[in-house]
């Protein structure tokens, strides 16, 4: 997969309406308005914009907050759960022949 995301359509079946930008704190949104003539070139474009937004959730990488760590600190693991049950007993059998 490519680390690039673009969509694409012919010519005359869609066109770029309108578009503008905002900025808030450290991320800068774009909004492109699209008027498109074509059913089939809707569907193309709507298809390359869900791929895209895939992509982009794949790539994103989730840091857990503080409360999340500290549950997960406070877990114990299948490794600490066994190291809390006692020892299984030992399988000892008479090796000294004979009769009992």
């Amino acid at each position: 997969m490519s680390d690039y995301c673009h969509i694409s359509w012919t010519a005359g079946e869609a066109r770029v309406k309108g578009f503008n930008a905002s900025n808030r704190g450290k991320a800068t949104t774009v909004r492109i308005e699209l008027e498109v003539t074509d059913s089939d070139a809707l569907s193309w474009i709507m298809r390359q914009l869900q791929e895209a937004q895939q992509a982009a959730k794949l790539r994103t990488v989730t840091t857990p907050t503080r409360r999340a760590r500290a549950r997960q600190d406070n877990l114990l693991t299948a490794a600490d759960v066994l190291a809390l049950l006692p020892a299984p007993p030992l399988k000892l059998s008479d090796q000294r022949g004979g009769r009992r």
